[in-house]
């Protein structure tokens, strides 16, 4: 990501926090799930949803918008999506504001994954950071439901709704993009059987605005949708990539892949600079998928891991890294234990590293224990060794203790909760 890049990110997450008047803090929630990842081993408390198999042929495919039947009760056709317009956003004019707080700083450099929306996001935005699925419900009649996001200039905003294919759900999506002040940019209607999808360059950096209702204004317990917001240009898998990697654009892409059975593996490759961190996002199981992914980063020329990952994200892995070197990397997409092949989303952006943890030395105290300075390390802070939360104890202010062996050739990184932003790795000598 060249600097001038780097600069636009950082202005519009700043431009993101400072619109937000009141500090940053987790909301919990009985029933929610957190806004930045579960601690490994957790799984985030998404509520279910069965989707309808053409989701599996991929956005680069326009049938995969259409579901296989009509929404329950409603009827479609062109005619019937043309009395519509312009769309209930269009003639509404909503007045959007930022004042909901459910996302913390750090969610930046992490995403905010897979979540529940937050209520009240009817005109105060809820606040998330791309990529994001969020799971509501249009609640009663006429609701309309709000997501704020910073985006950098240049890129593609990637919103995409699933309703109509969502079993049981009696939406019909009417999705909007708004800018800064709340102006209407685009807006993309269902039919009842296709869901819709804008996709739309940001002209400048700042906060963006999402919102979902149902095109009639009908709303109840089961209105339901998925909200999928992400940057970044879609690519197709290409095989054969399971020995030599695919290479992905940069900054931001989704890639729709597949797997065709349990012992198949993805590979992809893609250039980083030092001082960035990257955010890969796998999403299968949240999207209907059969198929448990495995996530893993290494180093292209070494073949050194630096992270692995199955599932912090409802079934599914995502993990963010500061990355150590300018270099290239590879990401490794398998399936867990004997899991069956299934589809997949894969969203892999670089953000400014601004604000991540840092890890400096790691030494020996005895056996069983290890010592490890940097910035950024403090009373939240998670040791981690090999992937694997370790028992942490905090010395000072940048010096952490950690319960583990720690081998030569152990990679340690540094966690900050609540978001789990991670720090770059260091391997053990």
């Amino acid at each position: 990501m060249s600097t001038s890049i780097r600069v636009k990110h950082v202005a519009a997450v700043l431009l993101f926090l400072a619109l937000i008047s009141i500090p940053f803090h987790t909301i919990a929630r009985t029933g929610a799930a957190q806004t930045g990842p579960a601690p490994q081993g957790q799984r985030s408390a998404v509520n279910p949803i069965v989707m309808d198999p053409s989701v599996a042929l991929g956005r680069t495919n326009p049938r995969s918008l259409i579901a296989s039947s009509l929404t329950p009760g409603r009827r479609s056709g062109l005619g019937r999506t043309a009395l519509r317009l312009p769309g209930k956003f269009h003639l509404n004019s909503p007045n959007i504001t930022l004042a909901q707080v459910n996302a913390t700083e750090g969610s930046a450099g992490t995403g905010s994954g897979d979540i529940n929306e937050v209520e009240p996001n009817d005109q105060v935005a809820q606040n998330v950071f791309m990529p994001a699925n969020i799971v509501g419900q249009i609640r009663p009649s006429l609701d309309e439901d709000f997501f704020a996001f910073p985006c950098v200039a240049g890129e593609q905003i990637n919103v995409e709704a699933f309703a109509s294919r969502i079993s049981g759900s009696l939406l019909v999506a009417d999705i909007a993009l708004f800018d800064s002040a709340g102006n209407i940019l685009t807006e993309a209607i269902g039919d009842g059987v296709e869901d819709p999808l804008i996709q739309f360059v940001a002209p400048a950096s700042g906060v963006f605005f999402a919102g979902i209702t149902d095109a009639d204004g009908f709303g109840g317990s089961s209105f339901i949708y998925l909200l999928s917001i992400s940057g970044g240009v879609d690519v197709d898998e290409v095989e054969p990539n399971s020995s030599t990697p695919q290479v992905l654009p940069a900054p931001a892409t989704t890639v729709f892949g597949q797997l065709a059975n349990s012992s198949g593996v993805d590979l992809y490759t893609f250039n980083g600079t030092q001082g960035q961190t990257v955010i890969i996002d796998v999403d299968a199981a949240v999207l209907g998928s059969a198929l448990v992914s495995t996530l893993t980063l290494s180093d292209s020329a070494t073949g050194v891991r630096y992270f692995s990952n199955d599932h912090n994200d409802g079934n599914d892995p995502r993990f963010n890294l500061l990355l150590p070197a300018t270099a290239a990397y590879t990401i490794r997409v398998a399936a867990f234990g004997s899991s069956p092949g299934g589809f997949y989303r894969m969203n892999v952006s670089l953000v400014p590293g601004d604000n991540s943890p840092t890890v400096a030395t790691v030494t020996h105290i005895r056996a069983k224990l290890i010592d490890i300075t940097g910035t950024g390390l403090n009373s939240n802070s998670i040791v981690e060794v090999d992937g694997t939360q370790v028992k942490t104890i905090v010395v000072q202010r940048g010096e952490l203790n950690a319960k583990a062996k720690a081998k030569p050739g152990a990679v340690i990184t540094v966690a900050n909760s609540p978001d789990l932003r991670r720090s770059n790795p260091l391997i053990v000598q």
